[in-house]
């Protein structure tokens, strides 16, 4: 009866020791980064794996009932995600899962997709980590991973419960970088809209984003998002030509196939006199993509370098009028009138 909270305390105990790892290694000499970052990961890798092993050899035999089920769903997202705990998680799963009879119901559907898509990410990402470009059946096994698995909505939803510092770093520099402007806001790669305070008060406000459930949770979340969030691809925008003043693209570039497209696709839909303000995690682009990269199964193997970066905001017309830097590389782009 015991084995169950031994096994959350332990996946608790060792996140909060890679947090604090993680966080000695932003403070000291760069030898000190190194070997920090160095064990962090070697934590992550060895107990990612300890997690799957728990997960999928005993699950046969312990995650029958709808509270052991609902317990592993938890501990797995605490652990993956450094989160302390994940909000409203069976709400959610209900709000997910509306065709479930009841709240035990959606748990067990919810933990069945969350296996199966757990399966489906490790095969995805013995593709997406070759840094090739996907082929389109890739594309859309991956259209599909984001669709029918709750995996990457969850996942979001647990990122944004603990808001760790270097994504507090980032939101407080994208709001300083927009300043007062107002007007017709585009946020790209949208998630579950975690940033709609941010935008409250400016103008009119779309999200975008390619996962379905990552939308619904958006919307349970604040009802009021329902009709202000739409499914769709950055690399292919469903909008007219200069429809927006103000666009957001946060941690995008990084995970798709064709990134020079959806730059493009930004460029078209920005008004004269618009700015966009582009966010990319400071290690793809240093090391072009292939540092060790936490189990993001969706990070593309290879990315852009610093100036092959800035050349493709300025082959699609964009000047570069600030870049911030450390932890992520953030520009504020703008469209000439």
């Amino acid at each position: 009866m015991y084995r169950p909270l031994l096994r959350r305390f332990s996946i608790l105990f060792l996140a909060f020791v890679d947090r604090i790892i993680l966080r000695a290694s932003s403070r000291y000499r760069p030898l000190w980064k190194v070997s920090c970052r160095i064990l962090a990961l070697s934590l992550r890798v060895f107990y990612r794996v300890r997690l799957d092993l728990l997960n999928y050899t005993r699950v046969e035999s312990i995650a029958e009932s709808r509270e052991e089920r609902y317990r592993l769903l938890r501990d797995a997202l605490h652990f993956a995600r450094r989160a302390r705990s994940v909000p409203h998680l069976e709400q959610v799963l209900a709000g997910l899962y509306p065709g479930a009879d009841d709240g035990d119901q959606a748990v067990h559907q919810g933990f069945e997709l969350w296996r199966e898509g757990q399966r489906e990410e490790e095969a995805l990402h013995k593709v997406w980590s070759t840094g090739s470009s996907m082929g389109i059946d890739d594309e859309m096994r991956m259209v599909r991973y984001l669709n029918r698995y709750p995996n990457y909505a969850l996942g979001s939803l647990a990122d944004w419960s603990v808001l760790p510092r270097d994504m507090l770093v980032r939101r407080q520099r994208v709001e300083s970088l927009m300043g007062n402007r107002t007007g017709a806001i585009l946020d790209i790669g949208c998630s579950i809209n975690p940033w709609l305070d941010l935008y409250k008060g400016r103008g009119p406000f779309v999200g975008l984003d390619l996962s379905a459930p990552a939308l619904k949770i958006g919307a349970i979340r604040d009802p009021a998002n329902r009709g202000r969030m739409v499914w769709g691809h950055a690399e292919g925008l469903p909008f007219n030509d200069c429809s927006f003043d103000i666009i957001v693209m946060s941690e995008v570039l990084e995970h798709l196939s064709h990134p020079a497209l959806a730059i493009k696709e930004m460029a078209r839909v920005m008004a004269p006199g618009a700015i966009a303000l582009v966010t990319v995690p400071i290690h793809m682009v240093d090391t072009r993509g292939h540092a060790p990269k936490g189990g993001d199964p969706t990070h593309r193997g290879s990315f852009y370098s610093y100036e092959e970066l800035c050349q493709e905001f300025r082959q699609a017309g964009l000047t570069i009028d600030k870049v911030m830097r450390d932890p992520y590389y953030i520009f504020k782009l703008s469209k000439m009138a």
